[in-house]
């Protein structure tokens, strides 16, 4: 029934619109997904699509603006975290900012 779905898990946000997902992590990195092309989320085409990177982006950050506390996902990554991205992801460890 909603347009967008928008979700917060540790430290990153996602934003879900028709087939594409926006994620944003807390070492500052971004992804973007056509769900429709790639389910399984294994290609990030951000780099093909920055337009849309863009606008899901600021869907986001509208989103986590109005959440008490604002949840924006700025503040680092812990261990665990860095653990979880570098397998799920499959990239060397990430540095938080």
């Amino acid at each position: 029934p909603h347009d967008d779905l928008f979700w917060k898990f540790w430290n990153q946000a996602a934003v879900r619109s028709g087939t594409w997902k926006y994620l944003r992590i807390g070492s500052g990195a971004d992804y973007l997904y056509d769900l429709d092309k790639d389910p399984t989320e294994t290609r990030n085409v951000i780099a093909e699509h920055p337009e849309k990177a863009r606008a899901l982006r600021a869907k986001l950050s509208a989103w986590a603006d109005k959440m008490m506390p604002i949840s924006s996902p700025d503040n680092g990554l812990n261990d665990q975290e860095q653990r979880w991205y570098s397998h799920y992801f499959n990239t060397p460890p990430l540095k938080s900012p």
